[in-house]
């Protein structure tokens, strides 16, 4: 204790979360140490050579993103990554398009992205597989006030199998739990780490309490859970 307040501390290091930390009291200081990291993620191993270059593994988590070598790999997506062009590195109409989605074996999982029919703010939905006449089929876009519909042009689509196909690309099957990855020259598979955990802390009952000198990164991402509207906002 230091006076009234509770002190605790965090030595120097990265920690893995894969869930929160569940703070209650009054009076409390968390403080890191100069090179205190704390991350929303899980290592990864076990991996199987699936030819071709790609390479996949178990996990007992939804994935949302994965890191080799301390660099950020890119979910498998169409149109390619761009970093090129301004609105979302690269979109296409083509996105919900039939004939796009008959090369898409099993697309269930996938996330389509999208901005306002007015580029007002945008949308994001899950896809959760194909109809009989081979359409895909999605839940979502309730994360803008102004219900009007995606862009006719400005999409794009991402975690689909079949559009890995180069070094630094990955996929997450959710059906079955695997990640699937295409290595990059020089990289090893023994640094993998994916993002698991989107919260780092619960705070409950609480008074008084500071967080510092801690690096918070590699967070889960939450835009399918942005389903509570804002009142008086486009999204």
């Amino acid at each position: 204790n230091e006076g009234e307040m509770t002190l605790i501390c965090l030595k120097n290091g990265v920690y893995n979360l894969t869930e929160a930390i569940l703070v209650k009291g009054e009076n409390i200081t968390l403080r890191g140490e100069k090179n205190t990291v704390i991350q929303g993620c899980a290592k990864i191993g076990d991996w199987a050579d699936e030819g071709n270059g790609v390479f996949s593994a178990p996990t007992e988590y939804d994935a949302d993103a994965l890191y080799i070598n301390n660099e950020k790999y890119q979910m498998a997506r169409f149109p390619k990554y761009n970093p090129n062009v301004k609105i979302f590195g690269g979109f296409s109409r083509d996105v919900l398009s039939k004939v796009k989605a008959q090369e898409w074996k099993n697309p269930y999982g996938a996330y389509i992205h999208a901005m306002h029919l007015h580029n007002w703010g945008g949308y994001s939905y899950e896809v959760t597989g194909k109809d009989e006449d081979g359409n895909l089929t999605y839940i979502g876009g309730w994360q803008n006030n102004r219900q009007m519909g995606m862009h006719s042009d400005f999409k794009y689509i991402e975690n689909v199998r079949e559009e890995m196909t180069e070094p630094g690309e990955w996929y997450f099957d959710k059906k079955n739990k695997r990640v699937y990855v295409i290595l990059k020259p020089g990289h090893s598979l023994d640094t993998a780490e994916i993002c698991v955990n989107s919260s780092f802390f619960v705070f409950k009952g609480c008074k008084n309490v500071n967080v510092e000198n801690i690096k918070i990164r590699r967070a889960k991402r939450t835009f399918m859970l942005t389903n509570e509207p804002l009142l008086r906002s486009d999204w």
